[in-house]
């Protein structure tokens, strides 16, 4: 565990050992960076009895928050507030509650329950919690103030939906706050085992150290979005031909780019038009630039080492792209053909000259010079007739004529009509 997590640790540990604190301990952080997989391992609350967790995820009103209390103390207890606390006294008589004998026809369950609650109580989801603010922490001041117990709170303060009343009442009631940093290795760690092994799991665990740069580059903090990114990111390399992981370099700078574009879309930063528009290139090609303040140049800007913007031959096709984000699915040959289509995937001398002219900034003068020859010949002699691909080589030179003091856009572009 890192430092930061470290000292939480330490927090959390001192607070436990407190017989009346007086006070409720707040772990503060983004969502899916894992604080409810940190306070109950640091609590123990799974196996220890003394501590209990409760989600109060959708509470609503007081009854419910009492229910919540009672499914937590009682699992078997499934039904909502609304259908059972109110009707506690419906129930069937006779039945053994926290070890004793009980009429449910005399005696409110809810009312039992809250008797028999153990010295730690953890509250989770708070944000989530649909209880107006000052009514959650009344409901909650009273464990704390009036019966001295252990109160930890877990929250994204920054997403709820009340976040001004949230932060200025808070302090009558938290009497210290904990931020925990997502834990990316450990994550890691623990997604190998759902991944069988084989050539995505190998290609993965190899380039660990770009998967935990991409996600440090996307900034959320959000490891849920990273590890199902990985998931889906392993389905995809299994279906890759072996011959085309084989190029690594590029593989790597695919995946960056997957789980780039995997991880904006579930979090809501694109949407599906956005990745739809990844291969638009007359507009960047008109202005000289990628980035506009649009979303899809917000997300290149985070992530330079990966093709979000696809105008320029890049690894992921837009299409495939779309398929696999929004669809949810593509098959190995629509896999196969669309990356063996980029050029990225074969053998330099395969790699079709359109590309390399794209990526004019990688190749040497003299290497230039001859692509740019061999292009003019095959233009002049008319032996180039797919129409994307003409496109492609006019939008590439047209990119490159931006640095030339003696170019002519309006030349140029009646040559290529």
């Amino acid at each position: 565990m890192d430092l930061p997590n470290q000292i939480a640790r330490r927090v959390v540990e001192k607070y436990l050992n407190l017989q009346s604190p007086r006070y409720a301990l707040l772990i503060d952080a983004p969502w899916g960076c894992g604080k409810t997989h940190f306070i109950k391992a640091a609590t123990e609350c799974e196996t220890d009895p003394t501590r209990l967790y409760v989600s109060l995820y959708n509470v609503h009103s007081a009854d419910e928050f009492d229910w919540a209390l009672v499914r937590a103390l009682n699992p078997w207890t499934k039904s909502t507030a609304g259908k059972v606390a109110g009707r506690a006294k419906e129930l069937a008589s006779g039945l053994r509650f926290m070890g004793l004998s009980v009429d449910l026809t005399k005696v409110n369950m809810a009312e039992l329950a809250l008797q028999k609650l153990p010295q730690t109580i953890i509250f989770d989801d708070i944000e989530r919690c649909g209880l107006p603010v000052k009514q959650l922490w009344g409901l909650i001041n009273r464990f704390v103030e009036h019966e001295s117990k252990r109160v930890i709170l877990i929250a994204n303060s920054d997403k709820h939906s009340e976040r001004p009343d949230f932060l200025h009442s808070r302090e009558k009631l938290v009497g210290q706050i904990v931020t925990i940093e997502p834990n990316v290795d450990a994550a890691m760690t623990a997604v190998w085992g759902d991944i069988p092994d084989g050539q995505a799991r190998r290609f993965l665990q190899a380039h660990q150290a770009v998967i935990k740069m991409t996600f440090e580059e996307a900034k959320h903090q959000n490891l849920r979005l990273l590890l199902r990114a990985i998931r889906d990111a392993a389905d995809f390399i299994y279906q890759i031909e072996p011959e085309m992981v084989a190029h690594t370099a590029s593989v790597q700078r695919l995946t960056q780019t997957l789980l780039a574009l995997h991880m904006a879309y579930h979090e809501g930063a694109i949407d599906k038009d956005d990745l739809r528009r990844r291969g638009d290139s007359g507009r960047y090609l008109n202005s000289g630039k990628d980035e506009d303040g649009s979303p899809l140049g917000k997300l290149k800007q985070d992530h330079p080492n990966a093709d979000i913007l696809n105008h320029r031959g890049g690894t992921l096709p837009t299409e495939l792209g779309v398929n696999l984000l929004v669809d949810g699915y593509a098959s190995a040959a629509q896999i196969n053909i669309a990356l063996k289509a980029t050029g990225h995937f074969t053998a330099p001398k395969e790699t079709p000259d359109w590309i390399r002219l794209w990526n004019w900034g990688e190749q040497d003068t003299a290497e230039l010079e001859g692509v740019i020859a061999r292009i003019k010949a095959s233009l002049t002699n008319f032996e180039l007739t797919n129409p994307g691909e003409i496109l492609e080589i006019y939008g590439a030179l047209n990119f490159m004529g931006k640095y030339r003091d003696d170019f002519c856009p309006k030349e140029h572009a009646r040559n290529f009509f």
